[in-house]
């Protein structure tokens, strides 16, 4: 029998707890230190490239069960089977969406506050550079 499916919850769980963990250190990024922050997100940044490939995979995988076929199984079982199937088909589907997308939108949330930040200090450092040049050249 072949249910598409069948397993692919406990495939998924690993992954997305990965992704819960790095969605968490996303979450610790220091927004009132750019350096600091920065680092931390150019280490972030890479971890979600490296790690992309494999939740487009396990996606791929889970939004094909969706729509998949139990082959094989007897008469009377073959719609529970069905229904399992695409029950954890849907469920690991929603558990890495969830996860990627959580994961993803702090990472980009953060960004843009490590953007704001940074020019907010660099204004504050040319405000004092203008004012000290400016009181320079008073006679």
């Amino acid at each position: 029998m072949s249910s598409p499916g069948h397993g692919l919850l406990k495939r998924t769980e690993p992954l997305a707890q990965e992704l819960g963990r790095l969605g968490l250190d996303a979450d610790a990024i220091a927004i009132l230190n750019p350096v600091v922050g920065i680092l931390q997100y150019r280490r972030l940044a890479a971890a979600k490239s490296a790690i992309r490939p494999r939740v487009a995979a396990l996606l791929g995988d889970a939004t094909g069960a969706i729509g998949g076929t139990v082959d094989g199984a007897p008469g009377a079982m073959a719609g529970f089977f069905q229904a399992q199937s695409l029950g954890e088909a849907l469920a690991a589907t929603l558990q890495l969406q969830n996860q990627w997308q959580r994961f993803s939108g702090t990472l980009d949330r953060k960004a843009a506050f490590l953007v704001a930040a940074l020019s907010i200090y660099i204004s504050c450092v040319s405000l004092v550079a203008t004012v000290c040049f400016g009181a320079l050249t008073l006679p």
